[in-house]
């Protein structure tokens, strides 16, 4: 396994997130989405949520300052870890990805949520300098516009950027 590391030619943003797969699926990031959030926020405190998906998949979500209003949104605080948990693994609730390092509104990550814009959501978790470990298996991963360094776990990975090549450069570590 190889670790890469894209550079890009343009000023990058400040640090950002930690993404690590552990699911024993393969992880295709060009089609990875989030199902629609299907009930109330459960069990929330100023620190911790969980929020259940449409698909059965829980998202454990950890921060700071969280508020919340009559009906239970989000109104305050900063995300600043989000591990996605699927029922339909071996054991129940199992961790299958950890999107850490975070720092997201709070409120406006639910909207996103809430909202179904999964799309402004994943921006702004890519949006700097993004580590991200892919897992056991084939995996599809994809850089941002950040300094990313992508390490693709086993099996035989992919990894996907966007733009002109000339504005990357790339490293590697490990075995290839």
């Amino acid at each position: 396994m190889a670790t890469v590391t894209f550079t890009t030619a343009s000023p990058a943003p400040a640090a950002g997130a930690s993404i690590t797969w552990l699911s024993p699926t393969p992880l295709d990031l060009t089609t990875f989405t989030l199902a629609a959030v299907s009930g109330p926020i459960q069990n929330p405190t100023a620190t911790h949520q969980t929020i259940q998906l449409a698909d059965g998949t829980e998202l454990s979500v950890s921060g700071t300052g969280f508020t919340y209003d009559a009906a239970g949104n989000v109104t305050g605080g900063t995300t600043t870890e989000v591990d996605l948990l699927s029922p339909l693994l071996p054991a129940p609730s199992q961790t299958i990805a950890t999107f850490a390092n975070l720092s997201l509104p709070a409120a406006q990550a639910w909207t996103w949520l809430s909202t179904g814009n999964i799309a402004a959501l994943e921006a702004a978790v890519f949006a700097g300098n993004v580590t991200i470990t892919g897992g056991a298996g084939n995996d599809v991963l994809v850089s941002g516009p950040g300094n990313d360094t992508i390490d693709g776990g086993g099996g035989q990975n992919t990894v996907v950027y966007s733009g002109n090549e000339a504005q990357y450069s790339f490293s590697t570590s490990g075995s290839t």
